[in-house]
């Protein structure tokens, strides 16, 4: 798994899930890029991997993820389990996942 990262940006909220991940004793490979923002206009080699240019970027098996709550939730949900997630038959799981996206609202 490898995320792009810019200091400062959403891309903090991916990093973030997976140090939980980690901290929870889960076992997460991970390459951290972490460039100078915005990469479309400092690192123009990201636009091939991103054609929009936006942080955070998370390729992982052959998969790319570009939106950072999506990014979290794929992260939880591929290397989980996890507590840091509310599963799908929980009494809650509508509400959770308003939460999750509502900082993109």
């Amino acid at each position: 798994m490898k995320l792009w990262h810019c200091v400062d940006a959403r891309s903090m909220r991916c990093l973030w899930a997976i140090e939980e991940l980690k901290l929870l004793g889960k076992t997460v490979d991970f390459e951290l890029v972490t460039l100078p923002f915005p990469p479309r206009v400092y690192h123009k080699q990201f636009l091939k991997k991103n054609i929009v240019g936006t942080i955070p970027l998370l390729e992982d098996r052959g998969q790319k993820l570009t939106e950072s709550n999506a990014i979290s939730q794929y992260i939880c949900d591929k290397y989980g389990p996890t507590s840091l997630t509310v599963k799908s038959n929980e009494a809650f799981y509508g509400e959770y996942l308003n939460w999750l996206h509502h900082g993109e609202a």
